[in-house]
């Protein structure tokens, strides 16, 4: 792979992470309430055992990011019934948790994750069951917040990555609204991974452009319906003020805020102070347009003291840095996991 490709790749993955980190003091905040210091801050949001969470400490959007890349990692292709097991893990165990136990779980997320739980434990012998729910009123931002792992993982091979990020959103939100604002963040960040542009400016006009698809799906029927979804492949949120911009954990309020931020600013920093202030789901808005912008411009773009500020940075290093390096064995011809 090319050094721009590997650095878009990383960029996408510890985007997600340090947008995550960023918002996690603010998360829950009326906007206007507070004034960001464009550091990693320490949590009074979350506490662990009795104390702050430390500055730099990501919560529920990198620990599933990081459930998804183990299983993309260890079966070297995506089984969402293994990436269910990892999610019931991080909810049980802590399993890639920055500080060892599960915090910040979301109300839809719980109850798919519960639902596993009782199929792992009373149904063991028998195949697990997708529980996500399809209802539209259920389409929270908790499987956009995660998603990167899987476009990284198969940007070679754009069909499968749609393939599979379809399903990694029904594990826990199977409204269409939900799985298709996953289907166009998949399409955005493929298309910023592998476009052959040579700046920022000249991608981010390419791939936020109206209905733009990338290479390797020309003919093909992107399953994107919904009106609100549309309205995002549109570009329909370029001209928006930001009193017109909301910070909820709507899907689709979250997904337009984070283009919105990455169209109306020139490097990645930008677009992330622009959005901190913002309040409400703010931490999983910044890791969405983290992804987003971090396959963008590349992963030198990150300023040195938000990646250097990172808790747990060793667990990110090995499991990030085997997903970009396993991800140029994907390709179209081969079989990969089912």
């Amino acid at each position: 792979m090319s050094v721009n490709i590997v650095s878009r790749l990383r960029g996408s993955l510890y985007g997600l992470a340090v947008g995550d980190a960023l918002g996690a003091p603010y998360e829950f905040k009326p906007r206007g309430t507070y004034v960001p210091t464009g550091n990693m801050e320490e949590s009074s949001i979350f506490t662990f055992k009795g104390k702050p969470l430390k500055a730099g400490t990501w919560t529920d959007d990198t620990s599933m990011a990081l459930c998804l890349a183990a299983s993309l990692n260890e079966h070297r292709g995506f089984i969402w019934e293994d990436a269910a097991k990892k999610f019931v893990r991080w909810n049980i165990d802590g399993y890639m948790s920055a500080i060892g136990v599960c915090f910040d779980i979301g109300n839809t997320t719980r109850v798919a994750l519960g639902s596993y739980n009782y199929q792992l434990t009373h149904k063991a012998n028998k195949p697990l069951v997708l529980s996500g729910p399809k209802d539209a009123h259920q389409s929270g931002n908790g499987s956009l917040m995660r998603l990167a792992p899987v476009p990284v993982f198969y940007h070679q091979s754009p069909k499968k990555a749609l393939q599979y990020t379809s399903l990694q959103s029904r594990i826990t939100h199977a409204s269409p609204v939900a799985v298709q604002s996953c289907l166009l963040a998949s399409l955005q960040i493929v298309g910023f991974v592998n476009s052959e542009k040579d700046t920022a400016k000249a991608r981010k006009e390419e791939v936020l452009a109206s209905r733009f698809v990338p290479k390797g799906l020309e003919g093909v029927d992107i399953e994107i319906s919904e009106r609100e979804i549309v309205n995002l492949w549109e570009g329909e949120w370029k001209s928006n003020t930001v009193d017109e911009i909301s910070t909820s954990g709507f899907v689709v309020h979250s997904h337009e805020a984070a283009l919105w931020a990455l169209w109306n600013t020139e490097t990645f920093e930008e677009g992330m102070l622009l959005l901190l202030p913002l309040g409400s789901d703010v931490d999983t808005v910044c890791a969405i347009y983290g992804q987003l912008a971090g396959a963008c411009y590349g992963y030198e773009s990150i300023p040195k003291r938000w990646l250097d500020g990172l808790q747990k940075r060793e667990i990110l290093d090995q499991v990030f840095g085997t997903l970009v390096e396993l991800s140029s064995q994907v390709s179209d011809a081969e079989t990969t996991a089912a």
